[in-house]
């Protein structure tokens, strides 16, 4: 079992195998040992689910915010296609391009890591 746990990398099935080794070792009533076990597995996964949805919203704001200069440049450039030409026609435009592009992917970095959630 210890074999099959350093191949499979998951921390539920840790817990459950350290459980079993325990109970092998100690004995005790193993109904009970694998119902209270169930009963934290499912509790983990119900939690998991929870913190998921409860940063769903940054999540999606994350995405909002990450699109919307680009969004908002086609509907510009759709617009009045003359008002965004200096930006790629010259060196200083692009070079404001660039850094505008960076600080979005910079941006867009730390509000995917301030929702993620590590279990």
């Amino acid at each position: 079992m210890e074999n099959f746990a350093t191949r499979v990398i998951d921390e539920n099935l840790n817990m459950f195998i350290a459980a079993l080794l325990v109970q092998r070792e100690v004995g005790g009533n193993l109904n009970m040992l694998l119902g209270n076990l169930a009963s934290t597995i499912r509790e983990r996964f119900r939690m998991q689910q929870e913190v998921k949805s409860l940063t769903a919203e940054g999540r999606i704001s994350g995405y909002v915010i990450a699109a919307l200069p680009v969004a908002l440049g086609i509907i510009i450039n759709t617009m009045q296609p003359s008002y965004l030409k200096p930006l790629v026609t010259t060196d200083i435009g692009v070079t404001l391009v660039k850094v505008a592009i960076g600080l979005e992917l910079i941006g867009f970095y730390f509000i995917r890591k301030v929702c993620k959630v590590n279990f």
